[in-house]
């Protein structure tokens, strides 16, 4: 499959006690994610062509103890509800230079794929599998 075959340098899986879509929307809602995610400084939606294509700007704080530099990301994201209540997301971090950067922080490049979907015979838990 295209996640498979495109993303095969780190891959997380785990299941969490949550719905499939309350918990795919916690994970890539830029606004709901400030709330829970303590390495997000920034997060703002920038555009909104349809209801499944989205143009999001996040800064991340340095972590690690400085380790990690602070981070920055424009990311151009497709995300929707796939065959009977599992949801997936196709991200991808783009350069434009009409969009804001701050020299003074790392410009991240990624592409990233999250998959979100129910755990069959187990209600209101949900397996989310990460791939980078």
């Amino acid at each position: 499959d295209y996640a498979s075959s495109n993303f095969l340098t780190f891959r997380l899986e785990c299941s969490l006690p949550a719905e499939a879509a309350e918990l795919h929307a916690l994970m890539t809602d830029v606004t709901q994610r400030l709330q829970w995610d303590s390495t997000m400084h920034i997060g703002e939606m920038l555009g909104n062509e349809h209801e499944t294509l989205e143009l999001a700007h996040i800064v991340n704080h340095p972590s690690l103890a400085g380790l990690v530099p602070g981070r920055e990301m424009h990311s151009l994201r497709c995300r929707k509800e796939i065959d009977g209540g599992k949801w997936e997301t196709v991200s991808v971090t783009i350069g434009h230079p009409s969009l804001k950067k701050d020299e003074k922080l790392m410009q991240s490049d990624s592409r990233s794929y999250f998959l979100v979907e129910p755990v069959e015979g187990e209600a209101g838990k949900a397996r989310v599998t990460w791939m980078l």
